[in-house]
């Protein structure tokens, strides 16, 4: 399987739409010889392109046997103890949402989602309002704010 159609299946793209993309990205290096027009793509490159799709979900393994995988918003915001609110974590699309007591719970069901949602407070305001996440990255559980 080449490049171009491993990363159009990750990126739920046509091929066509993969080249088409790629070509406009100029740091993206072309192979040399008569086949100018193909392009190779380093396993570096192609993963921070991905990054960048809206139907790709990425995932970083935890490090250590005591880290946690936890959803992680393009905003950089996590799935953490300061998401529960006074019903609980609430996890799910708007108006979708379910509460969970428990952030071990919560987790799981998130995991079960094919794109996870949840509720976080916001940097400026401190209100609670929807994420998706676009990837998944592995934190400490001192990190997560779930260590007394």
């Amino acid at each position: 399987m080449s490049p171009v159609q491993t990363l159009s299946l990750l990126a739920k793209m046509s091929e066509q739409s993969v080249r088409n993309a790629l070509h406009k990205d100029s740091s993206i290096p072309r192979a040399k010889g008569k086949h100018t027009k193909q392009i190779e793509v380093p396993l570096k490159d192609a993963r921070d392109w991905l990054r960048t799709r809206e139907g790709f979900t990425w995932y970083e393994a935890p490090s250590s046997p005591d880290d946690i995988s936890v959803p992680v918003a393009k905003d950089g915001s996590f799935f953490n103890a300061a998401c529960k609110r006074e019903k609980g974590y609430a996890v799910g699309r708007k108006g979708e949402e379910t509460y969970y007591e428990n952030f071990t719970k919560a987790l799981e069901a998130l995991r079960a989602m094919p794109g996870p949602y949840w509720r976080r407070p916001s940097v400026k305001t401190g209100l609670h309002g929807i994420v998706r996440g676009v990837g998944w990255t592995a934190k400490t559980p001192k990190e997560l704010g779930l260590e007394i």
